[in-house]
């Protein structure tokens, strides 16, 4: 979890706020969920996507754990030439933006087919910000980006090696990022035209059901819809449809499920066998982490398997500390130039 919380909000930050390797509109509100942060991003997903993600980025900035990642990227200071940024706080003054307090919720569209080609993705944010503040910064880093105007709206590019980025203030408290032809279409919804992700009948009755801090559903790729032989067995997953979850943190613990739709109920139990095979595997690693396999349970159904898990935050840590030791008891020592 530490990981993916890290991960998201780095790139919360850079896809959406400056799209520069390395580094307006009023004060929007904060009063919904579903990762919308007073608003339902959903609406700006178009239809074809074949997944979604939220983060109710409220919620993790409640987590203690944010708090850390704050405290010591307060601490930091980059000199490095080419950086826009010295460091948290000089990122907050330059920007106007304080994720703490003034990113709400974001909300991703998997574009394309998982599994034979590589999918793209549209990223759309609710956010406090400062138009006029983020395109001074562009200037003052002498950023290289060209202007389209799209209904209006102006979609800034930036080339990165082959790839060519998007972005995009859709309006006063909504910002999107990704491929042209991604944000393009958030801009069509935003202009009330082509149907948004809660069209997508395969979709929708997941996503209507959409309630943790981060939660997701995503088509099963077809390349992976087979029977699948291990060395500890085979399962049949010819019926997959989608995979689904949710993730928590609350009384302290970290809380979440993961589905795989598929109504195959042999195979899901077979599934889960083998599952729990690799769950003992891991348990085997010591105490804690045994502690931990102990906190997830696997479960099969006519229709579905499900992952649910409920870890304390002290059990985490706990491991986490047990692993760093270990990897500090294997690092090499230096020689002493006294002998």
């Amino acid at each position: 979890m530490k990981k993916f919380f890290m991960t998201t909000s780095i790139s919360v930050l850079v896809l959406t706020l400056l799209l520069i390797s390395g580094c307006g509109g009023e004060k929007g509100t904060s009063t919904g969920s579903t990762g919308g942060g007073g608003m339902n991003l959903l609406t700006y997903l178009p239809d074809s996507a074949s997944g979604v993600f939220t983060l109710n980025f409220e919620e993790v900035a409640k987590l203690e754990l944010f708090d850390k990642m704050i405290k010591d990227a307060e601490t930091k200071t980059d000199t490095e030439p080419g950086k826009a940024f010295k460091n948290y706080q000089d990122f907050v003054d330059k920007t106007g933006i304080d994720p703490k307090k003034d990113i709400h919720g974001v909300a991703v569209a998997v574009l394309g087919k998982l599994g034979a080609e590589e999918p793209d993705a549209v990223v759309v944010v609710n956010l406090n910000y400062d138009k006029n503040k983020i395109m001074a910064i562009l200037k003052q880093e002498k950023v290289e980006f060209t202007e389209e105007m799209y209904k209006d709206i102006a979609i800034l590019s930036v080339k990165e090696d082959s790839d060519q980025n998007a972005f995009a203030f859709i309006n006063d408290s909504v910002v999107a990022a990704g491929k042209i032809d991604g944000v393009k279409k958030v801009i069509d919804l935003s202009k009330g035209e082509g149907q948004s992700v809660m069209a997508n009948a395969r979709l929708k009755p997941y996503i209507e059901k959409f309630s943790g801090m981060v939660s997701f559903v995503i088509e099963f790729p077809e390349d992976a819809k087979k029977v699948h032989q291990l060395p500890m067995g085979a399962f049949d997953l010819t019926k997959a449809e989608v995979i689904l979850g949710e993730f928590n943190f609350s009384g302290g613990a970290y809380t979440g499920e993961i589905s795989l739709i598929c109504p195959n109920e042999e195979g899901n139990q077979q599934l889960v066998t083998t599952l729990n095979g690799f769950k003992g595997m891991a348990g085997m690693a010591g105490p804690e982490a045994a502690e931990i396999a102990n906190k997830i349970e696997l479960t099969a159904s006519a229709d579905k398997v499900t992952l649910s898990f409920d870890i304390p935050k002290e059990l985490l840590e706990k491991l986490q500390k047990t692993m760093e030791e270990k990897t500090k008891g294997m690092m090499p020592t230096e020689p002493d130039p006294g002998q």
